[in-house]
């Protein structure tokens, strides 16, 4: 994966580092884990 920017860091929607995504790094666990969540659910529909 490349290097990203000080303010993103890298998220996982699967097991072993499948799908990953890009966030913010400023998300509390609370608002990472809820967008986590409904990526997940949409996960289709992205890719």
């Amino acid at each position: 994966l490349k290097e990203l920017p000080p303010h993103l860091k890298y998220a996982f929607l699967g097991n072993n580092g499948e799908w990953p995504v890009i966030i913010a790094k400023v998300l509390s666990s609370n608002e990472k884990i809820d967008l986590i969540n409904v990526l997940k659910t949409r996960k289709e529909a992205i890719a």
